[in-house]
């Protein structure tokens, strides 16, 4: 019974889109979203001229977000001339107020978009915090899983999932591996 418990727990933590090779609708790449900005912003205009946009998804009250923070910013730093970034918060309590705050807060140099309804999470396949998606230019999902292997302490030793992911894209390659597991919070969803 234990073991079937594990398998379950083990299957729920991995991510939901069925490839690497998923292509978005234009429509969802363009929708604007209420945003940590001044203006609702949608995905395409965040990636800009990048060829690259990692999607993560967000909770204000995840301990695994918390720590993750470091490594987020520290991609955003070594990748943000080529790789733009986002966080998206799809939680019910999702708003323009704590996407503000928590921009400030945690001093993420990307805008966090309000996802309330879940329609960005239902797309991606989000179902916890931390669970980042690589996007490339054409809208075809490269890498979809967590930003590293840690839980909610980060380890020296982690596997970074994420920034190999970026290394392999940006060199022309694909990644390892472009689903990985995730580790973080369950969005409270409607």
């Amino acid at each position: 019974m234990r073991s079937s418990a594990i398998a379950i727990l083990v299957l729920l933590s991995l991510p939901a889109l069925a490839g690497a090779e998923t292509l978005l609708p234009p429509d969802l790449l363009e929708r604007p979203f209420p945003s940590s900005a001044s203006h609702p912003l949608s995905l395409a205009e965040i990636r800009g001229d990048r060829p690259l946009l990692v999607v993560t998804f967000f909770s204000a009250t995840c301990p695994c977000q918390r720590a993750h923070d470091v490594r987020l910013l520290e991609l955003a730093d070594a990748f943000g001339d080529r790789v733009a970034f986002v966080s998206v918060d799809s939680n019910v309590q999702a708003s323009v107020e704590v996407a503000r705050r928590e921009k400030s807060r945690r001093r993420y140099p990307f805008p966090i978009l309000v996802d309330a309804e879940g329609v960005l999470a239902d797309a991606l396949g989000a179902r916890f915090a931390t669970y980042s998606i690589v996007i490339d230019a054409e809208g075809r999902v490269r890498y979809a899983g967590g930003i590293d292997d840690d839980r909610n302490r980060l380890r020296p030793d982690a596997r970074l999932y994420l920034r190999d992911a970026l290394v392999a894209l940006l060199d022309g390659r694909e990644p390892d591996l472009a689903r990985t597991k995730v580790f973080g919070c369950f969005l409270r969803r409607r």
